[in-house]
């Protein structure tokens, strides 16, 4: 049995172009993070231009004046809506009429926490630790701030949810 160069075989390969290692996985990882980065910033543009489309839808357009307008805009204030397992600050617009605030349909949806709460449970579920629970989600870009995530906030969620449904029960 005749043996085989290593040296010859590692050539072989070289000159082989299906046989090489590119290094795919690094530009893979990359890429993959920049399109949840890119899908994150393009979905809280689209949620501020349906925010933006319901005050027009209460309030009516921008710079006209009506004379039986109800409801008016004032300005914006910091709110948090829920992504991806935890809560996300965003500037909420606001309007007003008779001196009360007007809830925004868009804001009062994707402000509900039973998303967050049934992603807190499911991961709780699988095995994550509170501790681990902020690592185990997506990662955000760093201009948006999150917050909900912390081990004593996922707890008392994990509690306050589970106790309601064993007293459904």
């Amino acid at each position: 049995m005749q043996q085989q160069s290593r040296t010859v075989h590692a050539v072989a390969q070289a000159e082989n172009p299906e046989s090489r290692h590119l290094p795919l996985v690094d530009l893979l990882i990359d890429t993959r993070a920049e399109l949840t980065e890119l899908v994150v910033r393009s979905g809280m543009k689209v949620l501020e231009a349906m925010l933006e489309e319901d005050r027009t839808a209460v309030c009516g357009p921008r710079y006209v004046h009506q004379d039986d307008r109800e409801a008016v805009r004032a300005g914006t204030t910091a709110s948090a809506v829920v992504l991806g397992g935890r809560k996300v600050q965003i500037r909420r617009p606001r309007v007003r009429a008779d001196k009360t605030e007007v809830p925004l349909p868009t804001f009062e949806a994707m402000a509900q926490t039973d998303p967050l709460n049934r992603r807190m449970v499911e991961q709780m579920l699988l095995g994550v630790a509170t501790r681990r629970y902020a690592r185990s989600l997506e990662p955000l870009p760093t201009e948006i701030r999150s917050y909900g995530t912390s081990k004593s906030s996922v707890s008392r969620r994990f509690v306050a949810r589970t106790t309601a449904q064993v007293r459904a029960w």
